[in-house]
């Protein structure tokens, strides 16, 4: 595509929006510079609103994945507080190198669908994070590709966590949930987190905040309690 003169670099058509034409459009500058006519195609803005010619997203790779959070978990109902989450995409060889994520908010019931547009198809690990909780990875690489959704549950069993760094949260059913309790995402859960929640705890920090950790809109001594006990248990992340 030409710009003002200038040769542009090729879509990527794995990446970038599918156009219903390739005309350029064409617009009158009304600036004291009038009279120049400058070319154009709109993809989208930093919104992901699309121009009326950009009328789909090129395909990307698709994971139902199924998760739970320790301290927004209730399991009297059996559900969640949903919550933002996100995925990492992470090489299978050292030194893991992320090559995607995304962000999405899971279901009250586990439930999330991931899209991946930058990576390519291929076998990746997963690394799960939550803003006040472990970075728990994936026992295993799974394939991801653009013509097949991939599936994965975390919550199914301790072995579906790398290391088997995950907690059950629930009997009936067998529920599995990543820990709670790293407030300032250091990839442990101790003294430092449980002093953040306790100077918030008692200046009645309430709304949506990292020092809620059971999903209530405020800090408290509920969950102070739930980290104590991860961080008398040395709660940390397990990475390969």
């Amino acid at each position: 595509m030409i710009f003002m003169g200038k040769r542009l670099p090729a879509i990527n058509p794995d990446t970038e929006p599918v156009f219903a034409t390739t005309s350029d459009s064409t617009y009158l500058d009304t600036s004291p510079l009038s009279g120049l006519y400058y070319y154009f195609i709109v993809a989208q803005d930093i919104h992901n609103n699309k121009s009326p010619v950009a009328v789909a997203a090129s395909s990307g790779m698709t994971l139902n994945l199924t998760m739970f959070i320790e301290g927004f978990y209730n399991a009297g109902s059996n559900a969640q507080v949903s919550d933002s989450v996100t995925v990492e995409l992470r090489n299978t060889t050292s030194p893991f190198a992320a090559a995607d994520f995304s962000r999405v908010i899971v279901s009250s019931s586990g439930t999330a669908v991931f899209k991946f547009s930058a990576a390519a198809n291929g076998n990746y690990n997963l690394a799960l994070k939550h803003r006040n909780s472990i970075e728990t990875w994936g026992n295993t690489a799974i394939a991801l590709s653009r013509t097949t959704p991939a599936n994965f549950n975390f919550g199914s069993s301790v072995s579906q966590a790398f290391g088997s760094n995950i907690k059950q949260i629930d009997g009936s059913p067998v529920r599995f949930g990543i820990y709670s309790g790293d407030v300032n995402q250091d990839q442990t859960v101790d003294a430092c987190d449980i002093n953040l929640i306790e100077n918030d705890a008692v200046n009645s920090v309430f709304g949506y905040v990292l020092t809620d950790i059971n999903g209530d809109d405020a800090a408290d001594a509920s969950d102070i309690s739930l980290v104590e006990n991860n961080a008398g248990n040395s709660v940390s992340a397990v990475t390969p």
